[in-house]
Order: structure tokens, then C-alpha cells, then sequence
């Protein structure tokens, strides 16, 4: 729905869009902050460096403050095993134990004893 009155105003508005500085105030601005920038360092590479070290140092301390105050000198201790060892378990004696010592003995004093009491111990 647009109307001639709208078509007017945006007319309007496109001639007035068209108004610039000219070329040589464009080219001035844009030398001089090129010299600006290029003259001193930037807030970051002059401290950078020193901010980061003060950071690490702050760091550190309250580390270890942090430390002194849940154990004093543990900073210096030497690591302690809280643990205490258990000593060696005996084995367990399952009444599937003495099956099987007899089973390995069957097998050492022969083949032909053994199956023969296999089927006596089966029939």
C-alpha cells in the first residue's frame, strides 16, 4: 500500500544518503591513526608480561596459605602412606579343595587308576 507520499520521503531519504566527507579527509584520519598505533606499544604487550608474573606470584602464595592453614608444614613433610599393609591372606579352604588335590594326585600316579575309580566314584 504504498502510496505516492511514500514514494516521495524515500526519494528524499536517498538523496541525503549520498553526502560523504571527500577522499582527502578520509585519507588524513586514517595516516594519522596509523602513526598513533605504530608510535607506542598497546596496554597488552607492555603489560602482559609483568601482569601475568604478578598473577602467578599471587597464585603461588595462597597456595601454599591455603595449605599452611589445613596442615601446618606439610609443605615440607615427606609423603606419608596412610594405608597400613595387610599381611599376606591364607588361602581359604573350600570344600572343592580336597577334590581337587585328589584329582592331581589320581593324575600323577597314573591315567589307567584313575579313570578306573572315576567310574567307581560315577557307577
Amino acid at each position: 500500500m504504498a502510496t505516492d507520499r511514500d514514494d516521495e520521503i524515500a526519494r528524499r531519504y536517498r538523496a541525503l544518503a549520498t553526502e560523504e566527507p571527500g577522499a582527502a579527509l578520509d585519507d588524513a584520519i586514517l595516516a594519522k591513526s596509523r602513526r598513533a598505533v605504530g608510535a607506542r606499544p598497546g596496554g597488552v604487550r607492555r603489560w602482559g608480561p609483568p601482569l601475568s608474573i604478578a598473577a602467578v606470584l599471587m597464585l603461588a602464595s595462597g597456595v601454599v596459605i591455603r595449605m599452611q592453614a589445613e596442615k601446618p608444614g606439610i609443605e615440607m613433610a615427606a609423603p606419608v602412606r596412610e594405608e597400613a599393609v595387610a599381611p599376606p591372606a591364607a588361602p581359604i579352604a573350600t570344600p572343592d579343595a580336597g577334590a581337587r588335590e585328589e584329582a592331581r594326585a589320581a593324575r600323577r600316579r597314573g591315567a589307567g587308576r584313575g579313570a578306573a575309580r572315576r567310574k567307581a566314584d560315577a557307577g
